[in-house]
């Protein structure tokens, strides 16, 4: 479980998030949805440190995450992000293994995990093992970078945008991937994009955010159906207008 308990950052003065209480219940993958600059990856990272929060705190198990030093606790969260961030001089491979690595596991089980990995995120071990990021297509390098993030078994994974520079194709695909390894994978996530369709799709619940300040937290049904005011109506209308859309235009065909 994690908990935000009166989370503040400020910069000069300015609120970027503004005192924000959020419990997420161990097993949920909550989206936290909002525009450019409301606020939404500054609390991600507060929760593994990144960035530290100005006052409030974050707790994940119980245990507030300043009780240990930062590098600690950042390889018992599991992390991927939008820039993806694979070493280009590593393999796949040593990509992936990269906390293993630093946690000391052995070679044998390295490699076990490691083709493991490959596998859950649909990736042939015969064929991605041994290369390196550059032979990697974006859709790709961004399923290493999700095996990455699982490596070490994290009760906690933190998704920033992840696909958010993907072509609409890979990003579909990588949406089901996530689904399907939540169904096979127990973990705690916290997804952020501005997609509200993504949101939808991906979410136990959803968060909303606006101006540094949670608007409506609900499940994708209660927010699509009983938006909470115009601004979260206004986010739900974009995906109502591209069914309503995709619905006009097959009729027309098919008449």
């Amino acid at each position: 479980m994690i908990e935000l308990k009166n989370i503040t950052k400020a910069y000069g003065g300015i609120k970027v998030v503004n005192s924000i209480d959020l419990t997420i219940p161990e097993g949920e993958l909550l989206v936290l949805l909002g525009e450019s600059g409301c606020g939404k990856t500054t609390t991600l990272k507060m929760i593994n440190r990144l960035i530290q929060p100005s006052s409030g705190e974050v707790k994940i198990d119980g245990r507030n995450n300043t009780d240990m030093p930062p590098y600690e606790l950042r390889r018992e969260i599991g992390y991927c992000f939008q820039k993806i961030g694979l070493f280009p001089h590593m393999t796949v491979a040593d990509n992936i293994a990269i906390t293993l690595q630093l946690l000391n596991w052995e070679r044998s089980k390295k490699k076990e995990r490691v083709i493991e990995l490959l596998e859950l995120t649909e990736l042939d071990p015969k064929v991605f093992y041994h290369r390196y990021p550059k032979e990697l297509s974006g859709g790709q390098a961004q399923r290493v970078a999700v095996a990455r993030a699982l490596s070490a078994r994290p009760k906690v994974i933190l998704f920033d945008e992840p696909f958010g520079k993907l072509d609409p194709l890979n990003r579909s695909h990588l949406q089901k991937e996530i689904i399907k390894i939540k169904e096979k994978v127990s973990f705690t996530g916290v997804f952020v994009t501005h997609d509200m369709m993504e949101a939808l799709l991906l979410g136990t619940r959803i968060a909303i955010m606006k101006e540094g300040s949670l608007i409506q937290i609900d499940t994708p049904k209660n927010i699509f159906n009983s938006p909470k005011d115009d601004y979260v109506a206004s986010l739900i209308r974009a995906p109502k207008e591209q069914m309503k859309q995709l619905e006009a235009t097959l009729q027309g065909r098919n008449g």
